[in-house]
């Protein structure tokens, strides 16, 4: 993965994992870097608004947001896109109170 892909990747999930901890109350975010078996692994897990369960389908969708504002929806769009040039995967699930993105490459 080319660096600025990386950046791009990490700056959007934390973008997006600070806003909603800074909407919640005692925010948190949490970035794990590692290996998870022959992965490269990038976990990103905040505790804030939660995202329907409904709302999940959609939330790689270019110009989906569920956030209020213009210039919205390009975040997790352009994520699901370098995940997808190299062969990855994202995975968006439910930790106690955490909402948790996990990117496999």
């Amino acid at each position: 993965m080319d660096k600025h892909e990386l950046v791009e990747l990490l700056g959007n999930l934390l973008n997006n994992a600070i806003e909603a901890a800074e909407n919640g109350e005692n925010g948190s975010v949490v970035l794990t870097l590692g290996m998870e078996g022959k992965f490269k692994m990038i976990r990103v897990k905040n505790t804030g608004k939660s995202i329907s369960r409904t709302n999940t389908v959609h939330i790689y969708n270019r110009g989906y947001s569920t956030k209020e504002g213009k210039h919205r929806g390009y975040g997790l769009y352009n994520v699901k896109k370098i995940v997808d040039a190299y062969n990855g995967t994202i995975e968006l699930s439910f930790e106690e109170k955490y909402i948790v993105f996990t990117v496999l490459f």
